[in-house]
């Protein structure tokens, strides 16, 4: 279904929602704006956007970073990549909730990272870390960790990228990744698709490809404790 009739379908159900079709009409409703703004988004057309956002709000289903994370998609697919992370950035100077400040901050930094600016990627997803439960959403954290990994990769700091890879791959461990080494590195293959040119994408596997192998000996070493229950 194209935006045209996605529009005529939110037109449709909101003429129903003064119906005994409400509870309907209204869900409907919902996902024929949010649909048709998404379409908007990939083409980068901002007022178009700005518009069916206002709808939403309307009725309470986009507040403001929702709104704000919408025209950056579309200021990002227009290649308009400062104008949406200052969109990104002036929502988060308005918004106190820990999950919409999260998902604005993880937005900024994959706006960043594909500029590339590793430096304000990495300083975005340093927040959204401390922001993210490593007891409650570790897979989360592991995701982050792995893109703060690539941001070092791209920022030739070499130390740093073990250092998020290794936090990577205790956070899927936590997880209850079965083999968080497979978890790692296919989330890790995501972000340098996402974020990285082909060629270094594959030089960046073959560095860490080796790293990932010393972290699943030394997962599989016993601990210092059991050394020396053993003795």
């Amino acid at each position: 279904m194209h935006d045209g009739t996605w529009h005529e379908a939110a037109d449709l159900y909101d003429a129903l929602t003064v119906t005994p079709f409400e509870p309907e009409a209204r869900a409907g409703l919902r996902r024929a704006l949010e649909a048709a703004s998404a379409e908007h988004q990939a083409r980068g057309e901002l007022a178009a956007v700005r518009e069916i956002q206002a709808r939403l709000g309307m009725h309470g289903w986009a507040d403001l970073a929702a709104t704000a994370l919408a025209a950056a998609a579309a200021l990002a697919a227009a290649g308009r990549h400062t104008e949406a992370i200052a969109e990104l950035e002036q929502a988060l100077s308005m918004t106190t909730e820990n999950e919409p400040r999260r998902a604005l901050h993880e937005r900024v930094a994959a706006i960043a990272m594909a500029q590339p600016d590793p430096g304000l990627a990495d300083r975005h997803l340093a927040v959204a870390l401390e922001l993210t439960s490593v007891e409650h959403e570790a897979a989360h954290v592991a995701r982050l960790e792995v893109r703060r990994a690539v941001a070092a990769a791209l920022s030739e700091d070499l130390s740093s990228l073990s250092t998020h890879l290794r936090s990577a791959f205790d956070a899927w461990g936590q997880a209850g990744a079965s083999d968080p080494a497979a978890s790692m590195r296919e989330e890790l293959l995501l972000a340098l698709r996402d974020n990285v040119a082909p060629a270094m994408a594959a030089a960046l596997d073959a560095l860490v490809t080796p790293m990932l192998k010393t972290f699943l000996l030394e997962s599989r070493e016993p601990s210092p404790a059991a050394r020396s229950r053993r003795l």
